[in-house]
């Protein structure tokens, strides 16, 4: 692990490493946070091996003292707020969502996690219901490079405002995010089983959203802010924003190269430009062109590509 490592804060961790961060290994410090003991016990062994994942047994509000955790049957919904029977797909379900135990946990708000941890990095937040309660009033908003957060567009918990797409998104804004995509392909809460799996159908209630800082306000001076701003969106279903920060910043990146970050992203790159050799449109040349302009290396084309063990493992 290296020295200075990217530290990525997972608030409702429940299963483990968030799937977008799979890539980066040992390269990044993952802080888990699960408020359930026995998923946070369960977590602790999964990773035992990894010395850069570490799980805290604690839930993140907006104060320090302790809450009380509902357990459901579908561990996955479990929290500290109610959710309200809105949807066919919640009553399909609703043999999922009795009841298990109740605990109290401790809290934490997310300023006395930065103190105990360090600067945030990537940050995600998954816990049904008090996602606004913990960014409103957190200090270090602008130290954080990217947000990934589940968002309700419906009022699906009792609290109303506190997982609110409309409440996250407007606190953000005025912290110079903007909007990076929804995790959203056209199918949302079902209301009949009479549609297929090809098609647009149902509701969209929740799902999780992207930000990062504002391409035109923010002014990315720093070659670190600017590669993991670039990893982060290639990460997050957004390789052209990822391009275009690295083709624009090109000359920061290599003023203080971080070598561990920019061989990473340089990675996810090439993935990114071999998934699309075979589109119509594309030139393998422009690739070529547009990697050795920002890598300053020979692009691994061809042989290169399919002899190498890092581009090309199985």
């Amino acid at each position: 692990m290296i020295t200075d490592p990217l530290i990525i804060v997972d608030i409702g961790a429940r299963y483990g490493i968030h799937p977008s961060w799979r890539y980066l290994g040992k390269d990044a410090l993952f802080h888990l946070i699960e408020a359930d003991y026995d998923e946070s016990i369960r977590l602790k062994f999964k990773y035992r091996n990894d010395k850069n994942v570490i799980v805290h047994n604690c839930a993140i509000l907006d104060y320090n003292g302790t809450t009380t955790l509902t357990i459901y049957e579908n561990s996955a919904m479990s929290g500290i707020h109610h959710r309200r029977d809105i949807t066919p797909i919640y009553r399909e379900s609703s043999r999922k969502i009795q009841v298990i135990k109740k605990l109290e946990v401790k809290c934490i708000n997310l300023n006395s996690l930065t103190k105990e941890i360090g600067t945030i990095d990537f940050l995600k937040i998954d816990t049904e219901g008090s996602e606004f309660t913990i960014l409103r009033d957190f200090q270090k908003l602008d130290s954080l490079i990217g947000i990934r957060c589940e968002i309700n567009f419906d009022r699906l918990f009792d609290n109303g405002e506190n997982s609110s797409f409309v409440k996250i998104h407007e606190l953000l804004i005025k912290n110079n995010f903007q909007l990076l995509n929804l995790d959203y392909n056209g199918k949302g809460d079902w209301y009949s089983k009479f549609v297929s799996s090809e098609m647009r159908y149902g509701v969209l209630q929740s799902t999780d959203a992207v930000w990062i800082k504002n391409l035109e306000l923010y002014n990315y001076q720093s070659p670190k802010q600017i590669i993991l701003t670039a990893m982060f969106c290639i990460l997050n279903n957004a390789p052209d924003v990822c391009l275009y920060i690295l083709e624009k910043y090109s000359e920061i990146i290599h003023q203080n190269l971080l070598d561990t970050y920019l061989v990473k992203l340089k990675y996810e790159v090439v993935r990114h430009f071999y998934k699309l050799k075979w589109v119509p449109g594309q030139d393998i040349s422009e690739h070529k062109i547009f990697f050795e302009k920002i890598f300053k290396e020979k692009y691994p084309e061809g042989v290169l590509y399919n002899n190498s063990e890092i581009y090309n493992p199985n």
